[in-house]
């Protein structure tokens, strides 16, 4: 049965598939979440470096309020950037930080090749 990260509840999980589509410049995967850990590391080997890794935070309650424009408005969010990196870079904030990543339900996340355009 297709599982997701702890915390997330969905109606009719054995309705899910694992499946892709193909964009023209991009590929949106639905990945049972037990196997996505190692999709990510592997996708990331295949990228040449350097690689861009990009962390994306909700802003405090607080400062959402006070950017906040109207109700309709999205949610606000920081966006962390760690340019120039080697695959062992990225691996090492995998091998640290992917159980919070992956489980958290507020963060994202993206790992991006700059010679190669492709991203995770």
């Amino acid at each position: 049965m297709f599982q997701t990260a702890s915390g997330v509840k969905i109606p009719f999980p054995e309705k899910i598939k694992e499946e892709f589509q193909l964009f023209d410049t991009s590929i949106l995967f639905n990945i049972s979440f037990e196997k996505l850990e190692s999709f990510i590391g592997k996708f990331v080997e295949k990228l040449s470096e350097p690689l861009f890794f990009v962390l994306e935070i909700p802003v405090s309650r607080q400062e959402d309020l006070e950017l906040r424009k109207n109700a309709t408005c999205p949610f606000h969010k920081k966006v962390c950037y760690l340019d120039g990196q080697s695959k062992e870079q990225i691996r090492a904030i995998q091998n640290t930080y992917s159980e919070l990543l992956l489980n958290d339900g507020m963060s994202q996340f993206a790992i991006y090749s700059h010679a190669t355009n492709f991203f995770t």
